[in-house]
């Protein structure tokens, strides 16, 4: 093991060259032994460093459109270029907090290697998340990472009342004990879903911001408010004289974080309401023109949460604004509202930018921060945008260039700040166009869905590493070979180039993932030409022009809502495309039509990138299918979907079932012109064994952090903006 000299300001770049995740690392020797021994030493020499001197009791202020940091007797406007940590890492779930201390230092140099300088999290955190952001702040005095701390309430209030007292109750001890935790004084006993432990290490000196609520749900506000009619408050620092209800517990819970940490530690800072479009103030007429509503009202433009009507009673505090989640592809009016396409920038129509003009427009009392922006960098998309910010499908190089067009924008239209979304990938995440067919639910996070726009928003990937059950088949006459292995999010297929490629023009790989007795046996486009058993997909390869595509038997599409692959030999192998933007109703009176993803096409490319499928070159072919276009509904237990029941609606979370899958067994065919056979794998006549992939179970998955390639283009543009 190389040992490297430990030296306490230095070891961020250190560690930032550290295949610090890689489960498969051969330096395990090196953190067993070494890095136990560092961290002592870390943590020693914070023990020995002493505590900054008190700041001023209000350090930072939110006011007059913008944020202001004080430092001594100056105070200078404050800019938030920030990103949003979920560290919810392979194989965990939200509430599994990691509780490595050099994990959180890590990424807390890496943020700042990007010229960050802001970190939103958002609920409290363990222990050792404080002491390692104390720690590295300590360490980098001149230029620190900022904390915007976000108090989270749960999720689905019962009756979907926020005021119910009992929720309330428990919402306003999470409010104490985080502040008291922050300060370092708080000592939280175990609980479930929540982190717990010894809060020692005070980081109030870094805590930009408190934030309270979270995306509320319409028919939440909508009740709370009917329930709770007439309800008002009125704080000592916030309050919502005039309600509604669902406004003034929001007010009441800046209140409370400010009051307890002004009274009982001195010091405060400013306090922000968590929100989004779909609850904005301004009516939307295309959300209103749906043909599906029949005289409902629309669900994304149905309520209100209006910060503008909160007051501000003592301005002693920090100060009052408003954080906002905006995607430009989401709710639908971002982008069919014809008013927004008037907006441009440098680069065209920017819908994106036409919305954040209007909405501040309208955000007149207090400053306004985008807590959240961002672009998923999956396979495919969930749904499109006009301007081509859709909700994934997209590389990584237009991932770096969509947050940064989104984020002078937001700039442009006079925000206080932006927040990235999100720091990693998070495999515990799901989309409606993936969830119900990722069975069963609770091992979802063990296994990573690249066709889920939701797990593939980081700017730092974290990649399945495992090749389970690498075995490589050869035919007799060494007409075609293969290799095959499976990852945590792709069955691989490994084809090197032989001398019966030369004429080819296409390559046809047949994948019967269960069932023998079932799916098509004729591969397309032939005479007659057999495999074994049946088979559920088909890749067709264009070696001419390097194309290809997955497509499915005709029994067995999603799309069609078919679930159970048959042994009817008069289907097709079809594309798959799956609903992603439903028709509506312009403004004008014209109908738009309704837009699908295609779960066919595989994208060429190196297969360093979620959404690249194969790589075609000099030596062969190497293919990656993601799982869940194959319809296996959980790689780690190796089952598919497999449910013969009729839908006609998109199934619930663990709503089809599924079977074990024996195996997936490979069938290829090598044409060329006029469709002759250049080659066949397995060949019958010859006998030969069939290639197959042998399920490989697991419950831990092998994975890796690395940066994406949008990474150092936005590297470059935060170390020059502003």
């Amino acid at each position: 093991v190389r040992m490297v000299p430990y030296k306490t300001a230095g070891k961020a770049p250190f560690l930032s060259r550290i295949a610090l995740f890689d489960s498969d690392s051969s330096s395990a020797l090196y953190w067993r032994i070494y890095i136990p021994w560092l961290r002592k030493q870390i943590l020693r020499s914070g023990e020995n460093r002493p505590r900054p001197e008190p700041g001023e009791p209000v350090r930072f202020r939110a006011r007059e459109g913008s944020f202001f940091l004080r430092e001594g007797e100056e105070e200078r406007p404050w800019y938030v270029k920030g990103v949003n940590l979920g560290p919810a890492l392979p194989g965990t779930w939200f509430t599994e907090f990691p509780e490595d201390e050099h994990l959180y230092y890590l990424w807390f140099s890496q943020m700042k290697g990007m010229n960050l300088n802001s970190l939103r999290i958002y609920t409290l955190l363990p222990p050792p998340f404080y002491r390692a952001f104390r720690e590295f702040n300590l360490n980098n005095a001149s230029d620190p990472l900022y904390l915007i701390q976000e108090i989270w309430p749960e999720e689905h209030p019962e009756g979907n009342n926020y005021l119910g007292e009992e929720y309330n109750r428990s919402y306003e001890e999470e409010i104490e004990l985080t502040v008291d935790a922050l300060h370092g004084d708080r000592t939280v006993e175990p609980r479930t879903g929540r982190a717990w432990g010894e809060y020692t290490a005070d980081v109030s000196p870094w805590l930009m911001a408190w934030l309270v609520g979270r995306e509320m749900e319409p028919e939440e506000v909508l009740e709370t408010n009917r329930l709770n009619r007439g309800h008002v408050y009125r704080g000592r620092y916030i309050s919502a004289p005039r309600g509604p209800a669902v406004e003034a517990w929001l007010a009441a819970s800046c209140d409370l974080a400010i009051a307890r940490e002004t009274e009982r530690y001195g010091s405060s800072r400013p306090a922000g309401i968590v929100s989004w479009p779909i609850l904005d103030p301004k009516k939307h007429p295309v959300e209103w023109n749906d043909p599906e509503l029949n005289g409902r009202e629309p669900t994304n433009d149905r309520a209100v949460m209006d910060i503008n009507r909160l007051t501000v009673e003592d301005d002693s505090f920090g100060g009052l604004f408003g954080a906002y989640h905006i995607y430009p592809n989401y709710p639908d009016f971002m982008n069919n509202q014809s008013s927004y396409a008037s907006y441009e920038d440098g680069q065209g129509t920017f819908r994106y930018g036409g919305y954040l003009k209007e909405f501040m427009e309208n955000h007149r009392a207090y400053p306004a921060l985008v807590a959240e922006y961002g672009i998923s960098t999956s396979a495919v998309t969930a749904h499109v945008s006009p301007d081509g910010y859709d909700h994934g499908g997209l590389s990584e190089e237009e991932q770096a260039r969509g947050i940064i067009r989104m984020a002078e924008a937001i700039k442009r239209e006079g925000y206080a700040g932006a927040v990235i979304f999100e720091w990693i990938d998070e495999w515990a995440k799901k989309t409606w166009t993936t969830e119900p067919y990722m069975i069963p639910y609770d091992r979802q996070a063990l296994w990573r869905n690249v066709l889920d726009p939701e797990q593939n928003y980081g700017i730092m990937a974290m990649r399945g590493t495992s090749e389970r059950n690498r075995t490589g088949y050869a035919s007799g006459d060494g007409g075609l070979s293969l290799e095959v292995w499976g990852s945590e999010s792709h069955l691989y297929l490994r084809l090197p180039r032989t001398a019966s490629w030369e004429g080819a023009h296409s390559l046809l790989i047949g994948l019967d993932t269960y069932g023998r007795d079932r799916g098509i046996r004729i591969f397309p486009g032939t005479e007659g030409v057999r495999a074994a058993t049946g088979m559920e997909s088909l890749v067709e390869v264009d070696l001419e022009k390097g194309e290809a595509r997955l497509l499915t038997a005709e029994d067995y599409l999603i799309s069609l809502r078919r679930f159970r692959s048959t042994d009817r030999q008069d289907q097709q192998f079809l594309p798959e495309e799956i609903l992603v933007n439903r028709a509506y109703r312009r403004e004008d009176g014209t109908m738009s039509q309704a837009l699908y993803a295609d779960w066919s096409t595989l994208r060429a490319g190196p297969l360093d990138e979620a959404d690249r499928s194969f790589q075609l070159d000099e030596g062969g072919l190497t293919l990656r299918i993601p799982w869940g276009m194959l319809h296996v509904s959980d790689p780690s237990g190796g089952t598919v979907l497999d449910d013969g029941d009729t839908f006609n609606y998109v199934p619930e979370r663990d709503g089809i079932e599924t079977s074990e899958s024996e195996s997936i067994l490979i069938y290829s065919l090598l044409r060329g012109g006029e469709n002759r056979i250049l080659a066949l794998f397995p060949d019958p006549e010859r006998g030969e064994e069939t290639p197959v992939f042998h399920w490989d179970n697991w419950d831990v998955p092998s994975w890796v952090q690395g940066e994406k390639k949008s990474v150092p283009l936005l590297r470059e543009y935060f170390l020059t903006a502003e």
